[in-house]
């Protein structure tokens, strides 16, 4: 089940609006931010082998740049 946050001026909005869920969302958000940056959804290959290959790389390029940003 997907959770958005309500409006501030939306009916019970401070009861669904816990922090605990916004703090959950926000490195999720961030990481998907990432991998849309490295163009995760512009996958243009023509086999799965070579869609499981790119997505791979992917993947491991936002590894070690948070690695990187980690050690730093």
């Amino acid at each position: 089940q997907l959770w958005t946050p309500y409006r501030p001026n939306m009916k019970y909005a401070d009861r669904h609006n816990s922090r605990q869920l916004k703090k959950i969302r926000c490195p999720i958000e961030s990481c998907f931010a990432n991998l849309r940056r490295l163009h995760v959804e512009e996958n243009t290959s023509r086999t799965l082998n070579g869609f499981q290959t790119r997505l791979e790389l992917i993947i491991l390029t936002y590894n070690l740049e948070h690695m990187k940003f980690m050690t730093n």
